[in-house]
């Protein structure tokens, strides 16, 4: 599937744009202005996707499956101008088969706001609207969360969701983790106030 085929998910202040290999590539390389060329917006110079480990990881899922690719890497681009105010991902297409001891179909969710545009609700508008799209396009009910302890603002977010903690467990590079799960319906419910605490 090619880049150009993915629609963008539309909320009312954000656009999840689908990032092609070309974008990937680029952003990687740190070379914003191929990056905003190919995307068609304006990226941030302290974007943290060059840094984050998964980049290259994900980027190697979609050349080997191509089926990978509308679940991973979506810029969230805001509408009012046209700016990048962060990224979201699921960490594998469904059913995740890491996943398979939670549930028998599910993802997992991963979401990074630059530090700018934090506390305006950008990360739980995105959230909902990625998980409305596996549930609409793919059937996806149940959703997973891992998150540190320490990154309270991300635990109360999901919170807000209605994600209740499942388990704990030791991630290699991230530590402590919490495993946290809701189904559709009940991440829906939260769907009227987008304001992160």
């Amino acid at each position: 599937m090619q880049n150009e085929q993915i629609a963008p998910i539309v909320t009312d202040r954000l656009r999840l744009v689908s990032m092609s290999v070309e974008f990937l590539r680029s952003l990687i390389a740190k070379e914003f202005e191929a990056a905003e060329k190919t995307g068609g917006f304006s990226v941030p110079s302290d974007c943290s996707l060059p840094e984050n480990i998964w980049a290259r990881k994900r980027l190697e899922m979609i050349e080997e499956d191509p089926e990978q690719h509308p679940w991973m890497f979506r810029a969230i681009v805001r509408n009012q101008d046209n700016k990048m105010v962060g990224y979201i991902s699921f960490h594998h297409k469904a059913p995740d088969p890491d996943l398979s001891e939670y549930s028998d179909f599910t993802v997992e969710l991963g979401y990074t706001i630059g530090p700018s545009y934090r506390r305006n609700g950008y990360a739980k508008e995105s959230a909902i609207a990625m998980m409305e799209w596996a549930y609409r396009e793919h059937q996806v009910r149940t959703f997973l969360l891992t998150i540190s302890p320490d990154n309270v603002p991300s635990v109360r977010m999901a919170d807000s969701l209605n994600f209740k903690k499942i388990g704990e467990w030791q991630d290699p590079i991230d530590g402590l983790e919490y495993i946290m799960r809701a189904d559709i319906d009940e991440i829906l419910e939260t769907k009227t106030a987008y304001q992160d605490l």
